[in-house]
């Protein structure tokens, strides 16, 4: 039996054009709009991605059990339409532990996806959630400015997305992701599962 364990999660992959623009929206941010407020990591471009379930360590064995579950569920879903749309925070209003963008468009399919691997992966012994899922894409962690955030800001910030050309984009897969700490980018895709077109 192989107990090597992989921090896992799974998440939905966000296209290349589209990690460009909120790259460049980001270092915009930081440039004009938060000098001063500062966050102590900013994601790297490559690592953007829509979470629907963190696993946590998991060996080998497990990990080869819900390969075919993840499978299944994407042979049973249909591509839908998202799109990245407002900036707003976790934590505390003064000191924000994330900046996030926020998921709309067709959320119906996407909860559904969500709600069938938590339901799947349940039968693996993966602790389903216990509270709403919040579908947003992290920009950046743990404020650390020496004044207290401004969430007015962020108003003025999403300006920023308004300009950039349409952040819309067809979701068609899931990937299986391995966290890789303290390297850039953190995030290796080991297993992409492509849905029913």
């Amino acid at each position: 039996m192989n107990n090597t364990q992989s921090h896992l999660f799974i998440a939905i992959p966000i296209p290349d054009f589209m990690k460009q623009q909120l790259s460049a929206m980001c270092v915009q941010m930081q440039n004009d709009l938060l000098r001063g407020m500062t966050f102590k990591k900013w994601v790297f471009p490559a690592d953007y991605h829509i979470t629907l379930k963190f696993l946590g360590g998991v060996d080998n064995d497990t990990r080869a059990r819900l390969e075919p579950l993840l499978r299944q569920i994407a042979m049973k879903t249909n591509s839908f339409s998202l799109t990245l749309e407002g900036l707003n925070t976790f934590g505390k209003s003064a000191s924000p532990r994330i900046l996030w963008t926020g998921v709309k468009g067709d959320l119906e399919p996407l909860f559904i996806v969500q709600n069938n691997i938590d339901a799947s992966l349940a039968s693996l012994g993966f602790i389903t959630e216990n509270r709403p899922y919040t579908p947003h894409l992290t920009l950046a962690k743990n404020y650390t400015g020496n004044t207290m955030f401004e969430t007015k800001i962020l108003e003025q910030a999403v300006q920023y997305l308004s300009q950039s050309i349409p952040l819309q984009w067809e979701v068609n897969q899931i990937v299986l992701y391995q966290t890789h700490l303290r390297r850039e980018p953190m995030y290796d895709a080991v297993e992409v599962y492509t849905f029913n077109e």
